[in-house]
């Protein structure tokens, strides 16, 4: 059961929810109802821990959604079809939901069947169509087996078929015992499958009660009455106030059918039809919410030029839903013991690192990184052996062949650093942190997890990286006889501080996406710390340069893969420890508001 107690919300000087609250029982199809901009999808995001209220508070079974156990064996949600990364395949994303939650990977199978994706399951959510993307979203929901489900316009972009197919989804997870809350703008479909009804306006509650009695209470039946003399039967009924319906009805209020057919044989009038009609829910919600509505829209001033809205459908390759009679079927239920602190975060590390993996970017990111370091130390040595007489004795003297190795740091920092910024700012452009946000809603042990992820993989990728420029570059300067090997002093220091140096931007990548939320944003403060203050620097008074000099990147940088000590700064390590000291600052500052805003 869900429980909304006088929970407000407020964005600037906007009351998005106002002092709302509500129950959801079990066993039941709660229809939530409302405008647009009423505050349905805040409510939602309220009951999920995406958003926090600013009063009041929210209780799943009488806890808080962040302290549930496992949350998507408790609650399964479709806040928004298109929150998946698009470069994910659809069955990669309900891996990584499954690991987060230690959900069987037999459960991943089972729902791609149930909702008919099981065709597709390879296929990139960026080219699925709205209905399958829809479907994509009912699969996650039913990942765990939960009791509750919040569903947010679930039949939006599904053709007839979709829709009846998840009208009895819901009525079945109901006869089963669940809670069901599920928002929709289709009213006929809405009286199909709701038991009860929260109608809510301006954030404010307008009604909580049955489909029945929501209907009853817009008004009481209309008489609907056909004659082959209409003009007569009106005249006849003028007391009664008729409303002209078509060219032979009248529509009459507040009189009974027997009433009506006793006056038209006073007046010898021949009727063809006397049928009471109940107003129906659309007009029960239009009439109870017409002074709620706070977007409006306008007819245009020539009813010839109006064309009918396009209805979005499933596209014609989408594959087909699974049977009706499936979805009722009885699933492994994933383990819901309480679980410790070490199990979720081993869960959250497994997930990220599912979700890591899973993108092609990533894997085009480290392998970039790989080659354009060994490439640009490769070059440099093949530069230096065709100019290496004509050096002076000074320069000969100077010359360090581990830093000449490891030049394509500059480079591959700047790749890693993107890939640390995406890491997290990727899930916010595409909105699949509402998705790991509700699998994993404790934001700081998300943030540990991708640390961690990030900080090992670059790690490897960088210590690899390092490594073979070091070597191939030492090669290559052989016909020179100008080599260090990997005992010559500070050669190993410098090759791990280097691919150190590496991993240490990328977290400070991804505190900065952490701040920011904002892919360019992020990147470009990023670059700007790497690159271009540096350039500002230069326009200080000599005296501040040297001042400032060893606290920029680029400086510790040079003063890390340095074996012979050229550029002023500090010692290698205590460069290396400033670095980190940087991405502390960022992910410490990114936790905090990761903590404190709303997703």
């Amino acid at each position: 059961m869900i429980e909304v107690c006088g929970v407000s919300k407020h964005y600037g000087d906007t009351t998005a929810v106002d002092d709302l609250s509500f129950r959801v029982p079990s066993g039941q199809v709660t229809g939530f109802l409302g405008p647009n901009g009423s505050g349905k999808s805040t409510t939602m995001r309220m009951i999920l821990g995406l958003d926090k209220p600013d009063s009041g508070f929210v209780r799943v079974d009488n806890k808080r959604y962040v302290d549930q156990q496992l949350p998507l064996t408790r609650v399964g949600s479709l806040l928004e079809a298109r929150s998946v990364h698009p470069g994910r395949s659809a069955i990669n994303h309900l891996r990584f939901l499954a690991t987060s939650n230690g959900i069987p990977k037999s459960r991943v199978t089972e729902v791609l069947e149930l909702v008919g994706l099981e065709s597709v399951e390879k296929k990139r959510a960026g080219s699925f169509s709205l209905g399958m993307g829809q479907r994509l979203g009912i699969a996650s929901a039913l990942l765990g087996d939960p009791p509750i489900l919040l569903l947010d316009e679930p039949v939006n972009g599904l053709d007839p078929e979709g829709i009846i197919w998840v009208r009895t989804l819901l009525r079945d997870l109901a006869a089963e015992g669940r809670a069901v809350l599920v928002s929709s703008h289709l009213m006929a479909e809405m009286a199909l499958t709701a038991d009860q009804l929260v109608v809510v306006g301006r954030g404010r509650l307008i009604a909580e009660t049955t489909v029945a009695d929501f209907v009853a209470s817009a008004g009481g039946e209309r008489v609907l009455v056909r004659a082959t003399h209409i003009e007569r039967l009106e005249r006849a009924l003028a007391d009664l106030n008729p409303h002209r319906h078509e060219l032979d009805g009248l529509w009459i209020d507040g009189t009974s059918p027997a009433e009506i057919g006793e006056r038209a044989l006073e007046a010898r009038i021949p009727l063809t039809e006397l049928s009471p009609q109940a107003p129906s829910l659309e007009e029960a919600f239009m009439s109870l919410t017409s002074a709620e509505v706070v977007f409006h829209g306008r007819q245009l001033d020539e009813p010839d030029r109006q064309t009918p809205p396009v209805q979005k459908t499933v596209s014609a390759d989408a594959p087909a839903p699974a049977p009706v009679h499936s979805t009722g079927t009885p699933v492994t239920k994933p383990s819901r013991e309480r679980t410790s602190t070490f199990t979720d975060l081993r869960h959250g590390i497994q997930s990220e690192w599912r979700k890591f993996v899973s993108l092609r970017s990533t894997i085009w990111a480290l392998l970039l990184t790989f080659g354009i370091v060994v490439a640009f130390g490769g070059i440099g040595a093949y530069g230096t052996t065709l100019r290496w007489e004509s050096f002076s004795g000074l320069r000969k003297a100077a010359f360090d062949p581990t830093a000449q190795a490891l030049g394509g740091l500059f480079f591959g920092q700047l790749v890693l650093g993107a890939l640390g910024v995406l890491v997290l700012s990727g899930e916010y452009s595409s909105g699949s942190i509402r998705a790991t946000m509700s699998a994993l809603p404790r934001r700081g042990r998300v943030l540990v997890a991708k640390i961690t992820v990030l900080a090992s993989s670059a790690l490897v990728v960088s210590l690899a990286t390092m490594f073979a420029a070091f070597f191939f570059t030492q090669w290559m300067l052989r016909s020179i006889e100008v080599q260090d090997t990997l005992a010559s002093p500070n050669t190993m220091r410098a090759i791990v501080g280097a691919a150190l140096f590496l991993v240490a931007v990328a977290l400070l990548g991804l505190g900065l996406a952490a701040i920011l939320r904002h892919t360019a944003g992020a990147i470009s403060t990023l670059f700007g710390l790497l690159l271009v203050l540096p350039l500002l620097v230069n326009f200080l008074p000599e005296e501040w340069q040297a001042e400032i000099n060893p606290f920029l990147p680029v400086i510790a940088g040079l003063r890390i893969v340095q074996t012979i000590p050229v550029v002023p700064g500090f010692d290698a390590w205590i460069s290396l420890l400033l670095m980190f000291g940087y991405a502390a600052i960022a992910l410490v500052l990114g936790a905090v508001l990761l903590r404190r805003r709303d997703v």
